[in-house]
């Protein structure tokens, strides 16, 4: 579980479709606790009415 404390967010996050950029925005953190599961390069984040994930791209 990740708790967070003293949250600060900067960079932008960004969806692809068919390889194209097709929506971005500023990101954002919540303090809510999430639950999460790294493998390889991936980073799944979760909490009780959603879920995302994260590739590591360099």
């Amino acid at each position: 579980m990740l708790i967070y404390t003293a949250t600060k967010a900067s960079g932008t996050w960004f969806y692809l479709r068919n390889g194209a950029k097709d929506n971005s925005g500023k990101l954002a953190l919540t303090p809510a606790p999430e639950d999460y599961v790294c493998t390889g390069n991936k980073l799944t984040v979760g909490g009780s009415d959603y879920s995302q994930e994260f590739t590591r791209v360099s």
